[in-house]
């Protein structure tokens, strides 16, 4: 779906909710259902739009316990209802779900999930940017949604903790879960983080040669999120972190999409 446009997912989206009424109202549920809601909520993460996504987790919460389904899918869907709950801080669901799941607490994908939740819970930084980056695809797909607060934290900390000391750029890269370093640089400067060059006359954009001056930054530094790509994609729910505009503007937009 993702290679003809960008704008696909309205369609795609539009023919998977006339799918997933027909399959309500003819009460079909069976492992073509367990099929459809999948793939569906899949999509959905992808493109950000947890709205979405969550009604088609309430359904395969449901389809789960009447059709067989492989162990492999279930434990996926699982580490994602976890991470879900997570985003939106609602821990005690959080809790309540591993309790009544606790035939899969050994499974090393739930075990993960668990261990970069508690991260969250105590916003160790070092521990979420670590098990960000082993976990599946979908799963990042959700804690997406949070990252840029992780790292808004992760800044104010060091900001605070280094001080009055200088910290490397080229170790933030790795500290906020970067894999570029102009992107990591880029964002740096979005937050009001006051930089300075290690060496005279070295390039703007030497990462190498940037240091993070932890007392001129500290008290500073803004929270940056980058801009919502929802209008652009199709999604008129958003998501659990990004703030839409509600203006005049966006609910044409809404209005135009419907």
């Amino acid at each position: 779906w993702k290679t003809k446009s960008k704008k696909d997912y309205l369609y795609v989206g539009g023919q998977f909710k006339s799918l997933r009424q027909d399959l309500r109202v003819q009460h079909i549920r069976t492992p073509f259902s367990v099929k459809v809601y999948e793939e569906n909520a899949r999509i959905c993460l992808e493109v950000g739009d947890l709205s979405e996504y969550n009604q088609c987790q309430g359904q395969l919460k449901e389809l789960y316990k009447e059709v067989e389904t492989t162990s492999d899918t279930y434990v996926d869907f699982l580490c994602y209802r976890l991470l879900y709950e997570a985003v939106t801080k609602n821990f005690h669901g959080v809790q309540t779900m591993i309790k009544l799941e606790k035939q899969h607490r050994h499974e090393r994908l739930i075990q993960d999930t668990l261990k970069i939740i508690h991260a969250i819970q105590r916003t160790d930084y070092h521990s979420f940017f670590a098990l960000y980056n082993i976990l599946p695809y979908h799963a990042k797909c959700i804690l997406d949604q949070i990252v840029y607060k992780i790292r808004y934290q992760t800044l104010c900390r060091i900001s605070i903790a280094y001080c009055p000391s200088l910290y490397p750029v080229a170790k933030m890269v790795h500290t906020l879960g970067f894999d570029d370093a102009k992107e990591c640089l880029e964002y740096l400067r979005h937050t009001g983080c006051v930089l300075q060059k290690k060496k005279t006359g070295a390039r703007n954009d030497d990462v190498d040669n940037l240091m993070l001056n932890c007392k001129a930054s500290r008290g500073k530094i803004k929270e940056f999120v980058p801009k919502a790509k929802d209008d652009e994609l199709g999604v008129t729910h958003g998501s659990v972190y990004h703030a839409k505009n509600h203006d005049e503007s966006s609910i044409a937009n809404f209005l135009r999409k419907t």
